[in-house]
């Protein structure tokens, strides 16, 4: 079991890849937590959104800032170490995935969401553009679940599915 997962939580986790979207990754990846919920089955699942240290030009193509591209610099995390300056999390490229898929010995936050010692200009612009990000994610998060509801799989969600 995991524990207290908060708003702006990073995680490692077996994401899955598009050509085997139900079964876990082989390789652990960054994600931004988003939701927990009940599985079809009773089992509790987590919402997680893909990150990634290393944007390409695809990714910046489909996923531009400010439509479901949220960049956050190395410096506003707190926790586990990131492994390189900027990490970015795709708002529209979402699992739904259970528990033992996260590695538990890791786990950061951004730190622009409770400053200890007040706020920057910096901060304050990163928590506005989260808090536009977030409004996709929860978009984004309610159609996995349906997917997941619907269907009963775990993993990515399916190319055809509109609920």
């Amino acid at each position: 079991m995991l524990p207290t997962l908060s708003r702006g939580t990073v995680l490692r986790a077996l994401f899955p890849f598009q050509g085997r979207p139900t079964q876990r990754g082989p390789a652990a990846h960054f994600c931004l937590f988003v939701d927990r919920c009940m599985g079809s089955r009773g089992s509790e699942l987590i919402v997680i959104a893909y990150g990634t240290s290393q944007l390409d030009e695809q990714l910046a193509r489909i996923h531009e800032p400010g439509h479901g591209l949220f960049s956050v610099p190395s410096q506003y995390m707190k926790g586990s170490p990131m492994p390189g300056q900027v990490t970015h999390y795709l708002a529209r490229h979402l699992a739904v995935v259970p528990p033992t898929w996260i590695h538990s010995h890791f786990r950061a936050r951004f730190n622009f969401l409770r400053p200890e010692k007040g706020q920057t200009a910096q901060q304050a612009q990163l928590l506005q553009q989260f808090e536009l990000f977030e409004d996709l994610l929860e978009i984004s998060a309610k159609y996995i679940v349906d997917y997941h509801l619907h269907t009963g799989r775990v993993g990515l969600l399916g190319n055809t599915w509109r609920p």
